[in-house]
């Protein structure tokens, strides 16, 4: 039992506050080996402009591209993870297609990230809330690639498009449409990617008790 006094002030509710300062996800980008989905990633999360050049981004092209990687599963060149996600990829470039909307820069990177929004962090989803997200690895180099994160396990609503400010000024306090990470590299050998960690810090007790186990891989 906690007693105050008149003069205390109650800063916490339930222990939430402690809690989300001991909280901390760490997930893992997936690697994808076929430039097919690359570039179905990018034109998933085109902007308005990119859907102004009907070169570059047109119906037919992410049904060639959906096609192609058909192909490569079939073949054996592909995994069955990465078959789901082009499937995945070619319904949300259609959709964006047909709704593409110009708010701020573009990403040029999906990360692909193994686990379940819904079930580990269902705020983002549900109250949209933002959480500060940083890379793991690689802190003493310098980004070079804009990313959001997707959820392995879900369709085109288990991705996280809203990242804290970027910067200090006042023009920068708005949530940022991107993530600066770093692109994967491979063993020259093995041709493997190597580990590239992100952390979603303060994500709480609340996500841990609200959330829905609707992670399809178990």
């Amino acid at each position: 039992m906690i007693v105050f006094d008149v003069e205390d002030t109650v800063s916490m509710q339930h222990g939430a506050v402690p809690e989300k300062q001991h909280e901390l996800l760490a997930r893992e980008d997936v690697q994808t080996s076929s430039p097919e989905i690359e570039e179905l990633g990018a034109l998933a999360f085109a902007n308005a402009s990119d859907h102004n050049n009907p070169d570059s981004n047109s119906e037919a092209r992410i049904n060639e591209l959906h096609t192609q990687l058909q192909k490569q599963f079939a073949a054996g060149k592909i995994s069955l993870v990465e078959r789901g996600i082009a499937d995945r990829l070619r319904l949300q470039a259609l959709n964006q297609l047909k709704s593409a909307s110009s708010n701020g820069l573009r990403p040029s990177h999906q990360a692909m990230i193994n686990m379940s929004l819904f079930q580990s962090l269902n705020h983002v989803w549900t109250l949209h809330s933002i959480f500060p997200t940083v890379p793991l690895q690689r802190l003493d180099e310098q980004p070079d690639i804009r990313g959001i994160l997707t959820d392995l396990t879900c369709d085109s609503l288990g991705a996280v498009t809203k990242f804290q400010a970027l910067g200090t000024k006042k023009q920068d306090s708005e949530p940022s449409n991107f993530l600066p990470m770093h692109r994967l590299k491979q063993d020259p050998q093995t041709q493997k990617a190597h580990s590239y960690r992100i952390a979603r810090c303060f994500s709480g007790a609340y996500n841990a008790l609200l959330n829905g186990r609707h992670n399809l891989f178990g």
